[in-house]
């Protein structure tokens, strides 16, 4: 599912795609903004994605590379 159709909530999963860095990241949401939401992955790393790049909600617990 391409994100913008829908914005993720709070405490949501998802996967997000960096083409311009070549990798694919996963976390949890922690916050929502005017035009981006920060998530964090499992190695506490805070990320951020805008809400029209390329990012899904993880799908019946499935993880990135099970999706890809």
């Amino acid at each position: 599912m391409r994100g913008k159709n829908k914005r993720p909530k709070l405490k949501d999963e998802i996967i997000h795609t960096e083409y311009n860095y070549n990798r694919v990241n996963q976390g949890k949401v922690i916050q929502l903004l005017d035009m981006q939401f920060l998530y964090q992955m499992k190695d506490g790393s805070i990320r951020h994605c805008m809400f029209d790049e390329d990012w899904r909600f993880v799908a019946d617990g499935k993880t990135k590379k099970e999706t890809n």
